[in-house]
């Protein structure tokens, strides 16, 4: 698979004119990158099946406007 995968990467490469020596690293990043996307579908996989929920992080609000040079005075704060 990883040679017709690279096959089709070069004539893709030579109908773009580009440089073949970036073909170099194809075979690394299909091995690394199929497994981290194995990683990540067998989490979201026990994620599922254990009824978890995965949640965006929030970010706290505090009410207080800081400007680069320290706390803006109250009369200068954007209304709304």
């Amino acid at each position: 698979m990883l040679a017709i995968q690279a096959v089709c990467a070069a004539y893709a490469f030579r109908l773009d004119r580009e440089r073949m020596t970036h073909l170099i690293s194809l075979p690394l990043q299909q091995i690394l990158y199929r497994q981290l996307m194995y990683v990540v579908l067998l989490q979201s996989w026990i994620t599922a099946l254990t009824g978890g929920r995965l949640r965006w992080q929030k970010l706290r609000r505090t009410g207080v406007v800081e400007a680069p040079g320290g706390p803006v005075p109250r009369e200068r704060r954007p209304v709304g």
